[in-house]
């Protein structure tokens, strides 16, 4: 998955958290609000290191099969 793919996935998960997010900011709880924010932020994050260390070991494994 190429990097603009991350982006979009990070795109949509705050388009299917306004409705949530905007109640908890409508009630002034913020804290929530940032919480919330900080989980896409550091879930995103992994997904995408997790996912290019699988890609470097896929193409390491083909340097290896190639020579």
């Amino acid at each position: 998955m190429s990097k603009s793919n991350y982006i979009g996935i990070l795109i949509v998960s705050i388009i299917l958290l306004v409705y949530p997010v905007y109640t908890l900011i409508i009630n002034s709880e913020w804290t929530s609000v940032v919480f919330i924010f900080l989980l896409i932020i550091i879930g995103s994050i992994g997904t995408y290191r997790a996912c290019r260390s699988i890609n470097s070991n896929k193409s390491n494994n083909n340097d290896r099969l190639d020579s």
